[in-house]
């Protein structure tokens, strides 16, 4: 997002993403503002998710959370009533190793 926005917009800068629970919900000047928002946009789109798994299956899903991008989730917390939430950077990565290995 953050290089789409400085590849497409006219002088935003390109900053380095730090994917961490904002402490904010606004930025005190543009780079501190881009980073908020790429972090929102990220928990909006998985909060709703999880809203529309509930409206939709009736059930509580469990949540995994794995991939560089994490950090967004440490100490975010559902709405949604949730069967579990784990956060696992390496979980994708666990699953090609065990999947390569029974393959022989």
């Amino acid at each position: 997002m953050s290089q789409s926005l400085h590849n497409h917009t006219a002088k935003l800068p390109a900053i380095k993403i730090e994917p961490k629970l904002p402490s904010t919900f606004l930025g005190r000047n543009t780079e501190q503002a881009i980073q908020v928002g790429i972090a929102n946009a990220v928990l909006s789109v998985a909060y709703q998710l999880v809203w529309d798994w509930v409206n939709h299956v009736g059930r509580p899903p469990w949540v995994y959370a794995t991939g560089g991008d994490v950090g967004y989730f440490e100490g975010f917390e559902f709405s949604a009533n949730v069967a579990g939430f784990t956060i696992d950077p390496f979980l994708t990565l666990e699953g090609i190793r065990l999947a390569a290995e029974a393959m022989g």
